[in-house]
């Protein structure tokens, strides 16, 4: 079955059952209508590599979510919106983005949000054609835990523009999420669907990484290509200074300079990529229930000491390696709530 006319199978609701369809997973989101009793929608709730997920079609002109309504559900996850038919305005963060069928964005549930019809037809009912509004605005999420997401990529993935899917991490995710809607088999393992929920969580962090991810550093090129030599080495405990300026083309004073105008060291940055990456792969190494010892994990991000490791590691993240390795993936079907 073609991915547009999956919801075309679920149960026709109103306003009440769609508050009562969406809140317990979703949170509060109100649909705005002249009329509540004109109101029509399609919810079909899936579960997808084990993430929560949704098809919807409301004929609403525009639905809100508004900052009090997450402070009172308290979610807090990021959801990815496919646009699968037609197109929808979103505003959050002050910005409005238009997506179009074939687009994604990436949606904060922290934050309010507002989505709003685009289009000649943006009113309830059927169009001049006879084609009914939820026949041609067709929208699918797909729930991904705040924690874990940003555990495994190292940032916070960024609100903006959507992304056409004629990229190839964007087509990937695409083929990834429709072929798991369309595929009418028994469910995976576990053990894939883990594997594969690491897989979106890659796609997710190539399509929306902060374009902004160097300003700390300047916009300097030169700047810029000195710390990708080190994200790229960090795994050599051998790798130098001089060594990094060498292969940048430049004297290990100039070197140590980049890195002093900006109130750091070298040692403290190298150190610290090592640190990202030990976090995320214990974070992997807890979802996989994988038996790696720490201090080879350790080693092979590039720490040739484990107590000097361990003492940096407790100084950055508050607590020892070993505590950070019980950490697990929250349950994919409840709201996470956020721990300060």
């Amino acid at each position: 079955m073609a991915w547009p006319d999956v919801i075309c199978e679920s149960q026709t609701l109103d306003v009440e059952a769609w508050h009562e369809k969406i809140h317990s997973t979703w949170g509060r989101y109100t649909p705005v209508v002249d009329d509540p009793k004109s109101f029509v929608a399609k919810i079909r709730p899936q579960s997808i590599y084990g993430f929560s997920a949704m098809h919807l079609m409301p004929n609403a002109s525009r639905v809100e979510r508004t900052q009090r309504d997450a402070r009172l559900d308290g979610m807090d996850h990021y959801y990815a919106l496919f646009s699968v038919v037609g197109s929808v305005k979103v505003i959050q963060n002050d910005q409005a983005v238009e997506l179009a069928a074939g687009q994604v964005l990436l949606v904060d549930s922290a934050k309010s949000v507002t989505y709003m019809a685009e289009g000649e037809d943006q009113g309830q009912g059927t169009s001049a054609s006879g084609v009914s509004w939820n026949d041609r605005r067709q929208c699918f999420v797909l729930q991904l835990p705040r924690r874990s997401l940003v555990s495994h990529l190292g940032f916070e993935p960024q609100y903006g523009p959507g992304v056409s899917w004629n990229i190839p991490a964007g087509r990937v995710l695409f083929k990834l999420v429709s072929d798991a809607i369309d595929d009418d088999g028994p469910r995976l393992p576990e053990s894939t669907e883990r594997y594969m929920r690491l897989t979106v969580y890659d796609l997710i962090g190539a399509i929306f990484s902060p374009s902004d991810s160097m300003a700390f550093f300047g916009s300097e090129k030169l700047f810029g290509r000195v710390c990708n030599i080190v994200r790229d080495r960090f795994e050599d405990p051998n790798v130098t200074p001089d060594d990094v300026a060498a292969e940048a083309g430049i004297s290990r004073r100039y070197l140590q300079k980049l890195f002093a105008m900006r109130n750091t060291t070298y040692t403290n940055f190298i150190n610290s990529v090592r640190l990202d990456h030990v976090s995320r792969l214990l974070q992997r190494r807890a979802l996989l229930s994988a038996t790696q010892p720490i201090s080879a994990i350790a080693y092979s991000c590039g720490f040739g000491n484990y107590a000097n490791f361990a003492r940096q590691f407790q100084k950055r993240f508050g607590h020892s390696p070993g505590v950070h390795a019980k950490f697990r993936d929250e349950h994919p079907h409840e709201g996470y709530v956020r721990i300060n």
